[in-house]
C-alpha cells in the first residue's frame, strides 16, 4: 500500500502525479499517531515520559486490530497493567520490552525538537524503529502509515500552531485524536469516486467504473506458494469479490515471470 500509493504520488518524465485516497484499517495507525503525539509532547521527567508511552502502548495492543486481539497479546495487556501497578514483571520478552521502554524514554528526553512537525514526527518513529521488541516495531510500522489517513494536513497546521504558541508540542496527544476521530467519522460517508487504493478485502461490498488488481512479484501475492486446498478456495473468492467490483472493466497486472496460478 505504502509503495503504490508513494509512487502514485510521484511524477516523472513517464508519468504525472495521481491525486488518489487510500483505504487502510485506521486503528493501528491512529492509536500509533497518539503515542507517538504522547512522545511529542513529551513530559517533564523521564519516569513521565517512561509511564506514558506505557500507557499508550497498553492500548495501542489493545485496539490495534480493531478490537480483533490474540490471547498472546492480551495476556501481554494484563502483564503490563500489572507491571504499572508493581512495578513488577516477568520473562525475558516482557523485560526486554520494559527495557525498550526505558531507552525510548531516555533517547526522547534527550532529544531537542526542531518545530517542524513532519521532521519531529520523524524524528520519534525513529526512534520507535530502534526497538527490538516486536510489541514497539509494531507501533512503528503503523506510523508508517498515518500519512495515509486523510488528515495529514490538519494534523501538521495543529502541530504547527502549537509550536508557535507554547516552543512545544504541548496538547498533541489531543490534537492527534481529534483530528482522527473526525477522520473516522468522514470514513463511514466517503463517496467513492476518483481513484482509491485499497485492499481486495476492503473493496467487498463497493462498486467502481473500473478495478485494476496489482500483484507484486514476491511480496502481496493473490496466491502464496504451497497453500492448503481450503486456502486456495478463499484466495479465489476474494480474487472474484475484487474483480466483480467492476461495472465496466477490470484489470489484472500479475508479473510476467512471476504469473497468478489461478488465471
Amino acid at each position: 500500500m505504502l509503495k503504490i500509493s508513494g509512487y502514485l504520488e510521484s511524477s516523472s518524465s513517464k508519468a504525472n502525479e495521481i491525486f488518489h485516497e487510500v483505504l487502510i484499517d485506521p486503528d493501528g495507525p491512529s492509536l500509533a499517531a497518539v503515542l507517538i503525539g504522547g512522545l511529542l509532547e513529551s513530559a517533564s521527567t523521564t519516569g513521565e515520559i517512561e509511564k506514558q508511552l506505557l500507557l499508550d502502548l497498553i492500548q495501542h495492543l489493545r485496539g490495534c486490530k480493531g478490537g480483533d486481539i490474540s490471547q498472546a497479546d492480551l495476556r501481554l495487556v494484563a502483564e503490563l497493567e500489572e507491571y504499572s501497578k508493581t512495578g513488577r514483571i516477568k520473562g525475558s520478552k516482557r523485560m526486554e520490552l520494559i527495557s525498550n521502554i526505558r531507552a525510548i524514554a531516555t533517547a526522547r528526553s534527550q532529544l531537542t525538537m526542531s518545530g517542524d512537525p513532519m521532521k519531529d514526527w520523524l524524528q520519534i518513529r525513529d526512534l520507535l524503529s530502534t526497538a527490538s521488541h516486536e510489541a514497539l516495531k509494531a507501533v512503528a510500522d503503523h506510523g508508517r502509515y498515518v500519512r495515509l489517513l486523510r488528515r495529514g494536513t490538519q494534523l501538521r497546521e495543529g502541530l504547527t500552531e502549537q509550536w508557535k504558541l507554547h516552543h512545544s508540542y504541548k496538547g498533541a496527544r489531543e490534537i492527534i485524536s481529534t483530528a482522527l476521530t473526525q477522520e473516522h467519522f468522514a470514513a463511514s460517508t466517503r463517496t467513492w469516486k476518483g481513484v482509491n487504493l485499497m485492499t481486495m478485502h476492503k473493496s467487498k461490498g463497493k462498486e467502481f467504473d473500473e478495478v485494476i488488481i496489482f500483484e507484486g512479484y514476491m511480496n502481496g501475492r493473490l496466491l502464496r506458494d504451497n497453500v492448503s486446498a481450503n486456502d486456495e478456495a478463499q484466495a479465489r473468492n476474494t480474487l472474484r469479490v475484487a474483480v466483480t467490483r467492476a461495472r465496466l472493466r477490470t484489470t489484472i497486472l500479475t508479473p510476467a515471470g512471476n504469473v497468478c496460478p489461478m488465471l
